[in-house]
């Protein structure tokens, strides 16, 4: 059970910011943030390389995400990675950061336990209406059951409010932000949703704040787990509040909590925060080159048509090796038939 407020806050003024790389593009509302954590985010700036620095750690920041502000000067988790991403070359890896815990035992009233990312702040302030946050995320369990909860946060840092929550706990389910019942005490309780998270697989993920309807949605791969909405199925029926905190998404936190050294890892790629979208998100279709909804000949044509080294954006370079090439081929072959 959280304070409207209190956690927001908390966590709000826990975080430094570098330049916001949001990218404008037609849409309703607002320019849409968008960050797949692609060049300039390093994968060798800082040490350990790839570490998103910034906060307390005293390594510079890299890339326009942020750690908290107490990190300490051991802190070398969340980085820049290049292992497998969603799509593109690089995503945002979490990983237990042996310099924040000692014996293995978790430093549980001690925000510098926990591994935080923040991404960029929208300027100005999206408009009340319709903001989805989408994203994908893969889920590496431990040998063990684990003891690391994953934890996403959508907020709103100009109402000094946490807007909801999302927590994928180590045994398998799925846990979302619903008001208590109570629409006027300031609080909220995190309820499971009955769905169990997919481990090793990148999976579609989205969060819909729509004030127009008074609800909340909650999508996991391609389906909605979940809505705050009157009438719209919520475990056991929906608690009763609707849009309960914070009104809009102006911005994320993921968190990796708890920092137990149980070899569990959350990545995070593709990254966006649009208007008027509520939506369940497909699965990635890197092979669909063409993007005609199927991987076919289609896309063998552009493979063959633009075949070579790689010159800046390339979306023909299917296996994220560099170059137009066989590869690629293969790849298409591979991911044969619809989308999705």
């Amino acid at each position: 059970m959280h304070a409207r407020t209190g956690l927001a806050i908390a966590v709000a003024t826990g975080f430094v910011f570098g330049a916001v790389g949001a990218v404008a593009r037609a849409g309703a509302g607002f320019p849409p943030f968008e960050s797949g954590f692609e060049p300039p985010c390093s994968m060798t700036t800082n040490t350990p390389p790839g570490y998103i620095g910034g906060g307390g750690s005293g390594q510079p920041q890299n890339c326009e995400w942020g750690a908290s502000s107490g990190a300490p000067a051991s802190a070398s988790s969340p980085v820049i990675s290049g292992t497998a991403p969603a799509t593109g070359e690089q995503h945002l890896r979490f990983q237990h950061d042996p310099g924040q815990e000692t014996g293995n035992i978790n430093l549980a009233a001690d925000l510098n336990s926990r591994n935080w990312a923040f991404s960029p702040t929208i300027t100005p302030a999206p408009p009340l209406g319709v903001v989805t946050l989408s994203f994908r995320v893969r889920i590496t369990p431990g040998p063990s059951e684990g003891q690391n909860a994953f934890i996403i946060q959508p907020q709103t840092p100009t109402g000094g409010q946490l807007t909801t929550v999302m927590t994928f706990f180590p045994n398998g389910t799925i846990n979302v932000g619903d008001d208590n019942g109570n629409c006027d005490d300031g609080v909220f309780l995190t309820v499971p949703t009955g769905d169990l998270w997919i481990p090793n697989e990148w999976i579609s993920v989205a969060i819909c704040v729509d004030t127009i309807n008074d609800r909340i949605r909650y999508f996991y791969d391609g389906q909605m787990v979940y809505s705050t909405g009157a009438g719209e199925g919520g475990v056991g029926g929906p608690l009763g509040c609707g849009v309960f905190a914070g009104d809009r998404i102006e911005n994320v936190l993921f968190r990796y909590e708890g920092n137990f050294d149980d070899g569990a890892i959350l990545d995070i790629d593709d990254v966006v925060i649009q208007p008027d979208a509520c939506f369940a998100p497909t699965p990635p279709c890197p092979a669909d080159v063409s993007d005609n909804g199927v991987v076919d000949f289609a896309d063998v044509l552009v493979v063959i048509a633009l075949w070579g080294p790689c010159n800046g954006a390339c979306p023909a370079d299917v296996s994220g090796n560099g170059v137009v090439d066989f590869a690629d081929i293969l790849a298409i072959f591979t991911a044969w038939g619809p989308c999705g």
